[in-house]
């Protein structure tokens, strides 16, 4: 049951990471405003928070309880692993095809940020090397997993604990 939930719910997220990217690609904000850009993908962090809700809470309702803490981290690990094949092989297409400038104007972008902030040349070179060896196929596939697990896991843990505190809070009603 936990991996039949988190596929249906994994792959709601894998599309709702693609279209997400394609929406702010669309809105030039990847392309010629990359400062609103950056922004919507910190927005984004909500695409991950309502996906994985809405399977650690259908786990609870089919179980008719609350998750235990393995229960949601396995509903919630699971649900953002699935997501991965789907969210990186488009963002793959969209980093090989679509904007495939994407590394230059994110360079470009934080060279110019950096000096405008007063970075030191050093902290400037060092930054522009960090997003190079990141730009890279393999870097952007250990970051999507590496990145997910943790997301995954902290997420997870925050809905049980919260699931947890509104059981324990409606038993504490009730019984008055």
């Amino acid at each position: 049951m936990i991996a039949r939930i988190a596929l249906k719910w994994g792959i709601g997220l894998g599309v709702a990471i693609c279209i997400w990217t394609w929406i702010v690609h669309l809105l030039g904000w990847y392309t010629t405003d990359l400062a609103k850009g950056l922004r919507a993908d910190e927005v984004a962090t909500i695409l991950p928070l309502f996906f994985l809700y809405m399977a650690i809470r259908e786990y609870s309702r089919r179980t008719d309880r609350a998750p235990k803490l393995l229960q949601a981290l396995g509903v919630g690990v699971l649900t953002g692993l699935f997501s991965v094949p789907i969210s990186s092989w488009f963002l793959w297409i969209y980093h090989h095809h679509i904007n495939p400038q994407w590394l230059d104007i994110l360079i470009a972008y934080q060279r110019q940020h950096l000096a405008q902030t007063g970075a030191t040349p050093e902290v400037i070179e060092q930054t522009v090397t960090r997003l190079t060896r990141g730009g890279t196929d393999q870097a952007q596939l250990i970051g999507a997993l590496v990145g997910t697990i943790l997301i995954s896991i902290v997420i997870s843990i925050l809905v049980w604990a919260l699931m947890r505190f509104v059981t324990m809070r409606n038993r504490q009603v009730q019984e008055q």
